[in-house]
Parts: C-alpha cells; sequence; structure tokens
C-alpha cells in the first residue's frame, strides 16, 4: 500500500479517477424532491431558520443577496412556500 502521511493514496487515486471519469462509472439515482411540510402558503424567516436549524442572520443573508425569491413587506420578509421548495432542490442538485 501507499502511503504518504496519513492519506492513503490508492485508494485517494481511485476516487479521483471516478470522480474525474464516466458518469455512468458510479450508478446514480436521481434525487427525490423535497417539500417543506409547513402548512403556510407564506413563509418568514423564523419559519425558515426554524426549518433549516440556521440563525435568522443566516436566512436574512441569503434573501438579501436574492438567491432566494422573497417579498418584504416593511421590515419583515416572506417566501412564499414553493418557492422555498424549489431553492432547496435546486440548491441540492447543483452541488
Amino acid at each position: 500500500m501507499l502511503y504518504r502521511g496519513a492519506v492513503r493514496w490508492d485508494v485517494f487515486a481511485t476516487f479521483a479517477l471516478l470522480a474525474v471519469g464516466s458518469k455512468s462509472a458510479i450508478p446514480c439515482r436521481p434525487m427525490e424532491r423535497i417539500e417543506v411540510g409547513i402548512a403556510k402558503e407564506w413563509l418568514s424567516v423564523a419559519d425558515i431558520s426554524r426549518y433549516m436549524d440556521v440563525s435568522s442572520y443566516v436566512v436574512t443573508g441569503v434573501l438579501r443577496s436574492g438567491d432566494l425569491p422573497a417579498v418584504k413587506f416593511g421590515r419583515e420578509w416572506r417566501v412564499a412556500r414553493i418557492d422555498f421548495e424549489n431553492w432547496i432542490n435546486e440548491s441540492r442538485s447543483a452541488g
């Protein structure tokens, strides 16, 4: 076996070849679509932060960047549930 430090280079090389090589080398199933189990049509920052288990600052940062479509009413943000679901699924499939 080839060792250099704590890495087994034979295993590393195998994974590197699989990653670079043909996509058919590793059988893949299509990802199942995530559906958010929240009954509301419009989600608040608090709803999203609870669902994603992140702080409200993280959610607000994503909303300000424009990555997740949202509407702002005064100081409050609202996100359509379908937009949130689409954003999660697109982000997941992008990598």
